[in-house]
């Protein structure tokens, strides 16, 4: 809810239910952000699936659409598939008409096979290289969506088919617990893949890199992606996947949950 405007803000008036993103500083029950991103809050979406929403959708439509161009009857590997950013690229490229393939743990493939992945791969239990050569029979996947960096890279550049597309948009490998460990963030960095323009051309692959924060500056770009979701979202085409909430002053047990993977979909701090 908008609780004071600044000078010549147009279409928008104290009191007004809005959805709407900064790019860092969001922990708290109170934000100032630019007008150019704020939008009237759809009537089908609570408060808490809109606190869910900017980010993580953008994130996955400006990879898989504004950059990745996923096609209909394309295949797309989403790592992480049960998470909240991993739903959210589920929803998109089930709109976009792809063969979705999903890596998440066992107990999350009922509900991911719901929400529109073709082919779970439960990561725990198998390799999902191996997995990945047998549905595409050796072809590899036009897209990649990977939160995890390091290897993953590397492992994932390989299951490219040709014209395809590898996104990066995070290291969670080099965070995977509640403690912090530095030699093992050290030793992802190191084991991150450089990759050889020359080889990229010769198989007609690309990589890209997102991070909406540091895309603060290309206001039109990100105010565009938020018009065309938020006509989803009123459309019923896209619905934020919650799994639960917590209280903002308990921040640190909503981290230990999804650095536990308990989660499908998202995690929101609520506040009074």
């Amino acid at each position: 809810m908008i609780d004071a405007l600044g000078q010549d803000v147009e279409g928008l008036k104290e009191g007004d239910p809005v959805v709407g993103m900064r790019n860092f500083g969001c922990y708290a029950d109170r934000v100032v952000t630019s007008a150019e991103l704020v939008f009237p809050l759809p009537g089908n979406l609570d408060p808490v699936r809109a606190a869910a929403f900017p980010v993580t959708y953008i994130t996955a439509w400006h990879s898989l659409v504004y950059i990745g161009n996923l096609h209909r009857g394309e295949r797309i590997l989403i790592h992480n598939a049960g998470g909240g950013m991993g739903t959210a690229a589920v929803q998109i490229a089930r709109l976009r008409g792809a063969v979705i393939l999903g890596t998440a743990s066992a107990r999350k493939h009922d509900f991911l096979r719901e929400l529109g992945v073709d082919h779970p791969i439960d990561y725990r239990e198998e390799d999902w290289v191996e997995v990945v050569k047998e549905i595409t029979g050796g072809e590899g996947v036009e897209m990649i969506f990977d939160p995890i960096g390091g290897r993953s890279l590397k492992k994932g550049f390989e299951q490219l088919a040709h014209t395809g597309r590898l996104v990066s948009y995070g290291v969670s490998s080099a965070a995977p617990g509640k403690a912090r460990h530095i030699l093992r963030a050290l030793l992802e960095v190191i084991r991150t893949p450089r990759f050889s323009p020359l080889r990229m051309m010769v198989k007609n692959r690309g990589v890209f890199g997102v991070h909406i924060g540091h895309l603060w500056h290309r206001k039109e770009i990100l105010r565009g992606e938020m018009q065309i979701l938020v006509e989803l979202i009123e459309q019923g085409k896209l619905d934020p996947v919650i799994d639960r909430t917590f209280p903002l002053e308990q921040a640190a047990d909503a981290h230990h949950y999804i650095q536990d993977r308990k989660n499908i979909g998202k995690v929101v701090l609520t506040v009074e």
